[in-house]
Formats: structure tokens, sequence, C-alpha cells
């Protein structure tokens, strides 16, 4: 399979990719957005709209001047996504006119307008989006944008000559945003002195700036930039900052109390909800798959709403992420989980294959595997062994040792159990060895997933999957999972320690010397999660739904709303490298 390419694979995925439900989704999240705009005046239901509008998704048609609109408000809003599209939609007369511009104005004038929106967006917390990047490289092969810095910058001094006239959110605002422009230009110096950025920050945060708060404790006490590094200020500062309505730092603590789902951890948990319903305001589309793991679970107070939780996940499946430029990759494979297992809902594999393959297109590697075995067990049309196999062996080269290592134990079953002319026991052999050594690696480097790898490495002791049969190994491995899935609400980690219980039952079964580890596991018991039976198919419940036309112009809305919108401190839900590992690892549980 070493002639294997990614077209190959995406031709594989289209076969299951349902166009008809994905339209008809992208229709009811717009449908959704709409709603959410006018009655609440949610800054990111007017960005998703935006987007909608601006690459005509589902049966809503492209309009450039929707789209805009959208954009501008949630960025009045202080969406950081927003400001920084919203003027990637003005041409220049230099450049001239597109179907895409909806206003053309000289080069000198779009570059202040693209500079003060992004200066607004990047000051926020420059990982959050695209514009800290570009304009700091505008900047540096641009006299034309160095000149425009460096004349907002005199500005905003002038202004703060006569801060007695301002109120204390425009000044808070001025100080946070000279402080992040003095910061960049700093670093440009041969001897960076950041007392002066220090200085703007904390007048910024004194005044009640969030993102003030925010840049003090993620960029200055965390970095060590003027000051010894100090965790504990860098974490009392985002602190402070959530609490003044900084969404980026209102999820990142959300993160650290949401942990791993940990069972006996409700209270941090139900902190955790919070932080994610204040986030969602500016929303990474990750809080959506958070808030709907709330309402399948029925957890930490939330009542548990399985309807709810799945128009949750479709509508982060088919959001747009402005710090990623994608949906949500978790919520598509959680969503394709419940329709193959039939947790709240009637199994579906038609369904399941359809959201496994919308997160393999996105390139996520526990969906070509999923999409994979549905395939092997002929679940789906079409059945073909030969695209099963495509798509594990793609994965299989996975730099995640945990996904290459269940992507081969899936190829070396395959060849050392096929009944047909696909056996080969030796290269089968030589495919699980390679798991093997995949799944022990994965394990002394990951702290989640090994609920699955737990479970795999105990069958393959236990049957001599590449490797001699051992029953201790078996036996200690498939513990070590039920107590992990225990441990944990995660959904396949309950499912792997389901299994990782039958299988030890039955491996004890016929050993009486080991009666003690049988009744040591006999009263174990995982969550609950209600199955249904066997639904109809994919197709017809696309199709019947009346809803999978949008109306016209359903989004807008009136004049009286959009200038009741507030400015409210905006976010940035992507973390920065190196921070993102640390503080939110937790993502991908799968």
């Amino acid at each position: 399979m070493a002639g294997i390419n990614k077209l190959e694979i995406n031709d594989v995925i289209e076969q299951y990719h349902i166009a008809k439900l994905q339209a008809k989704l992208q229709d009811d999240a717009a449908k959704n957005y709409g709603v959410d705009s006018l009655k609440s005046n949610d800054p990111s239901a007017y960005y998703q709209l935006g987007h909608i509008y601006q690459y005509g998704l589902g049966s809503t048609k492209r309009d450039a001047m929707k789209a805009f609109y959208n954009y501008k408000i949630a960025a009045d809003s202080n969406h950081s996504g927003a400001q920084y599209i919203a003027y990637q939609l003005y041409g220049t007369k230099e450049g001239g006119r597109t179907s895409d511009c909806v206003r053309i104005v000289s080069e000198e004038e779009l570059v202040e307008l693209k500079l003060q929106m992004y200066i607004k967006s990047a000051s926020q917390d420059p990982w959050f989006t695209k514009p800290h990047e570009e304009l700091w490289n505008n900047y540096k092969r641009s006299s034309q944008w160095k000149r425009a810095v460096e004349e907002l910058r005199i500005s905003y001094l002038k202004k703060l000559q006569s801060v007695d006239q301002l109120s204390n959110q425009e000044a808070g605002q001025i100080y946070n945003e000279l402080g992040y422009i003095t910061l960049q230009l700093t670093k440009y110096s041969n001897n960076p002195d950041y007392s002066k950025v220090i200085n703007y920050f904390e007048r910024g945060a004194q005044l009640g700036n969030s993102s003030a708060y925010f840049n003090l404790g993620a960029k200055i006490y965390r970095n060590g930039l003027g000051v010894s590094k100090d965790r504990h200020k860098e974490e009392e500062y985002e602190r402070k900052a959530a609490q003044l309505g900084h969404p980026r730092a209102q999820f990142y603590l959300g993160c650290l109390l949401f942990g791993y789902l940990s069972v006996g951890h409700e209270d941090d948990l139900a902190k955790a909800y919070k932080y994610f319903k204040q986030s969602s305001k500016y929303n990474y589309t990750v809080v959506g798959y958070y808030l709907g793991l709330y309402s399948l679970l029925g957890i930490a107070g939330v009542k548990s709403n399985v309807q709810n939780a799945i128009k949750l996940f479709q509508t982060a499946a088919v959001a747009y992420d402005y710090t990623s430029d994608k949906s949500n990759e978790l919520a598509l494979q959680i969503l394709g989980f419940m329709y193959e297992k039939g947790i709240g809902v009637g199994i579906d594999y038609s369904l399941a294959a359809h959201y496994y393959a919308c997160a393999a297109k996105m390139n996520y590697f526990p969906a070509y595997i999923k999409l994979a075995k549905l395939i092997e067990k002929k679940k789906v049309n079409p059945s073909l062994f030969d695209s099963a196999i495509k798509l594990y062996d793609y994965a299989a080269r996975s730099d995640d040792e945990s996904y290459a290592g269940h992507a081969k134990f899936r190829l070396g079953k395959i060849y050392l159990k096929s009944t047909n002319a696909l056996k080969n026991s030796e290269k089968g052999f030589r495919l699980l060895e390679t798991a093997l050594h995949s799944y022990k690696n994965a394990i002394e480097k990951q702290w989640f997933k090994q609920v699955r790898i737990h479970y795999h490495l105990g069958i393959m002791y236990m049957n001599g999957y590449g490797t001699k049969i051992n029953p201790d190994l078996a036996i200690d491995h498939l513990k070590k999972a039920i107590k992990k899935a225990k441990k944990t609400y995660i959904l396949y980690d309950n499912h792997y320690g389901r299994k990782a219980k039958t299988k030890l039952e039955k491996l004890l079964s016929s050993m009486p010397n080991k009666q003690h580890v049988l009744d040591s596991i006999k009263d174990i018991h995982f969550s609950n999660h209600k199955r249904r039976n066997p639904s109809v198919s994919s197709e017809s419940s696309v199709t019947n739904d009346n809803s999978l036309k949008r109306r016209s112009n359903q989004n807008l809305a009136s004049h009286d709303s959009r200038k009741s919108l507030t400015s409210d401190y905006d976010n940035n839900l992507l973390t920065p490298d190196g921070f993102k590992e640390e503080k939110t690892s937790n993502l991908n549980l799968v």
C-alpha cells in the first residue's frame, strides 16, 4: 500500500459523504444563528452568518453585502474573528473590483481600516485568529504599514494626554492596544525594555480591560518578559480576565476544570460548564462539543437532553472556527459514534459513516479507523475490503502512535484471520508486532487514550497477536482498562471499559486460581448511556425534512437590535505554541 495517496483516500471517503445531509445541517445552523442574532444579539451567530453568506453554504446563496453586514455587527461587538475578516471584503482602486468586494477604497485607506481592526483583534490575544501574524508580516515588508503603525501609536499617546476626557472603557482599550503595539516593537529592539509594555497593560487592567489582564498573565508572566516567570500571577490575571468577560480566559479555565471528565469531580465540571457557557459568546467550535457532552451525559447538574446534545454537536460540526478555518472534528466523531452504537438515537450506520467521513476529510485519524471498521464489518455500502485496507493503511501513518497502533492492529487482524486471498499470516503478525510497539510507546507518553490502548494490549496478550500468549499480562492490561474507564464519563473509555470487563470475565472463567480478580471487577459499572433500536435510513430522514430549504433573509436583524449591540470584550480561544499542548491537551480524548 506504499503508493496510496490522499487523493485515493478522498475518493474512498466521498462514497460515504451524504451531500444532502450536510446541506441540511448547514441550513439548520443558519436558521439557529438567525434566531440567536435577533433574540440575543449573539456576536458568534452574526460571525457564523457572515461566513455562510460569504461562501454560499447549504441552500444560502453567496452574498458579499450580507456577509459584510453580519461580520461588521460581530466586529462592533468585539468579535476578534470578525474584526479580521470584515475588511477582507473591501477592494482597492489599485487592485480593481471583484465580485466579492463590497466597497472600493484607496490602498492607503484600506491599510488604515485593516490596521485598526487587526490591532483590536490581535491585542485581545495574538493567538486567537489571523491578524497578528498578517499585521507584523506586512509591517516587516511594507513601509506603508510601518508608517501606519507608527501613526496609530502616536495618535494613542495623544489621546492619553487627555485621558480625563475618555471613559474608563475607552482608556482601558487604548492602554491595552498600546501595550500590544509596544510589545511587538520592543521585540525588534536589540536591548528590549518591557517596562513600558507592562505599564500600559497594568494601566489598562486597572481600568477594567479584560484583555489587558489576559495579556499580563498569558504574555508577560507566563513568558517572563521584563519580570520573573510566575505561574501564580499568570493564573491570577487570567482569572480576573475571565471574571471581566474575556472569553478566551473563560475557555482556558473551563478546560483546566473539565480535565478528563472525571467521575467524582462534579463541582469542577459544574464550574467548567459555567465558563464554557460564558465563552460561547465568541464561540470556538470545541465549546459546542463540550456543551453537547454535558447535555448528552447529564452531568454536573445539567439535565440529560439527547436532542439538545445532537443539536449542539451538529452546529459545531458545520460551524466555522476562526482559529483553525474548519468545523469541529470531535463533534463529527461523537455523532458518528452515537449513530454507530445507538447511544440516545437509533442505530444508523449510514449516518455514522457520513459523520466519520466528514471528520476524515479534516484528516482526523480516528475517523479513518472508525469508517474503515464499518466498511470491514460490512455495515455500510459499498463494503469493499480494499477500501477498508486503504483507510487503515493511511491511518497507520499517523504521527500519533496510539492511532497508528490502532490502525496496524486492525490491519494485522485482517491479514492474520482472513479466509480469502487476503490471508497472509506473516504480514499480519508483523503488523501486529508493530502495533504492539506503537501502543507501548504511546502508553508511556499519553495520559489520555489509555483505556483503548490497555484494552487492545490485553486482547493482544490474550490471543497472541504480535506476541506470545501471556494471560498474566492480558489480565493486567484489561484490569487497567476497566479501572481507568470507571473513573471517567468519556463515552469512548466507557465503551472500551465494558468490552474489557466482558473479555476479562471470559478469560477468568477458565482460571479458578484467579477468582479474586473476578471478584474485584464484578461490581464495577459504567455510565448507562441509553440505547435505542435501529432507525430508518439516513437518506429518508433527510429527504423527508420540510426544513431542507431555509427562508431568505431570515437572519437579518432589525435596525433597533443592531443599535442595541454592546461593545463587550473579546477573546481568543486558540492557545499559543507551547501553551496549547500543556493547557488544552484534553481536547482530543478519542
